[in-house]
């Protein structure tokens, strides 16, 4: 499958309340806030509360993660 295709499909599997941030982060055209909004929640299968309480401090997104406790 191509890139397009796994974009395609994460989208599509994502609420649609999401779909249109993902799609803007993934063809670059999202803030770098949004951009890192849309990765913390596709990564947390779209769980806020995941995002707030999330314990990988490894991960390069974690200082910036939005929805902190």
């Amino acid at each position: 499958m191509d890139r397009d295709g796994v974009v395609n499909d994460l989208v599509g599997k994502a609420p649609k309340s999401v779909q249109k941030l993902l799609l803007r982060a993934f063809s670059c055209e999202a803030s770098p806030r949004q951009a890192i909004k849309a990765m913390c929640l596709e990564c947390t299968h779209y769980d806020r509360e995941v995002i707030a309480t999330c314990s990988v401090s490894r991960c390069p997104l974690w200082e910036y993660r939005p929805f902190k406790a």
